[in-house]
């Protein structure tokens, strides 16, 4: 989907920035790289703009002291990297339950 070349309403572009960026966080795409997302666009210029909105968008986030949904997880399994991090949570739990574990990502 080439969403800026398309005419699209604003639901319609809303969802495949969502889904865009949902990508980008459950593929580990900013660790491993983003050209496996460069095959959904048609040319390098709307790629770049995609791109671009991803960057405000985690800028906004990032400044709100908000995680959408996707984020969640990542940024859990980063803290958890830490070990001091790890520390202070294995000394205020003993059990962790992962409820409805089949709608994790990877």
């Amino acid at each position: 989907m080439d969403v800026f070349y398309e005419e699209v309403d604003e639901w319609t572009l809303t969802d495949f920035l969502c889904d865009f960026y949902d990508d980008i966080v459950d593929y580990g795409i900013e660790i491993t790289g983003i050209d496996k997302l460069k095959e959904k666009f048609t040319d390098q210029e709307s790629f770049c703009k995609v791109i671009d909105s991803y960057s405000i968008y985690k800028s906004l986030l990032l400044s709100q002291n908000y995680l959408d949904f996707s984020q969640i997880q990542n940024t859990y399994w980063e803290m958890l990297q830490n070990e001091a991090f790890r520390r202070a949570v294995r000394s205020e739990l003993r059990f962790i339950l992962v409820d409805e574990y089949q709608d994790t990502n990877y």
